[in-house]
């Protein structure tokens, strides 16, 4: 090519770079919002199973009093949202109460035989789309291990 035909063509894609670039970017912020929020979803939900889990062994191994199952029931609801059976003031994972946590005991006759804990109706928050309602999930089920107190 000649030198005068060179600079022609250099010229006429000199804006090409802005232009594609300015196509790509809404994509490219997509992409990384949808990534973002997927990640936080998945970090939340994965701290939740993690707070079903210390819940569930803590009411598995415990002493389950038949005169007093309220206070057993508050004790382990308080071990999924505060990480402690004596409550808290800061739950593991922002907006979860212990309204949110099922506690179930599973008899056998009398006798306690597995605890099941669940949890349902947290929202976990969406940045674009609306929030994603837990129904008995995330939820764990263990034998019963503990001591237990017939009324």
């Amino acid at each position: 090519m000649q030198p005068s035909i060179q600079k022609r063509h250099r010229r006429k894609q000199r804006g090409n770079a802005v232009i594609e670039f300015a196509m790509l970017i809404p994509v490219l912020v997509a992409m990384f919002v949808g990534t973002w929020s997927y990640g936080s979803a998945y970090y939340i939900y994965a701290k939740l199973e993690s707070a079903v889990r210390a819940g569930t062994r803590y009411g598995s191994l415990t002493t389950y009093d038949a005169a007093s199952t309220v206070a057993y029931q508050t004790a382990v609801q308080n071990m999924v949202v505060y990480s402690d059976p004596g409550g808290g003031s800061v739950p593991v994972v922002l907006g979860l109460q212990t309204s949110n946590v099922n506690v179930s005991v599973q008899f056998m006759g009398s006798i306690p035989m597995s605890v099941s804990v669940s949890i349902s109706g947290y929202r976990i928050p969406g940045m674009f789309t609306s929030p994603a309602t837990l129904v008995d999930k995330p939820t764990l089920q263990s034998p019963f291990m503990g001591y237990y107190l017939p009324s």
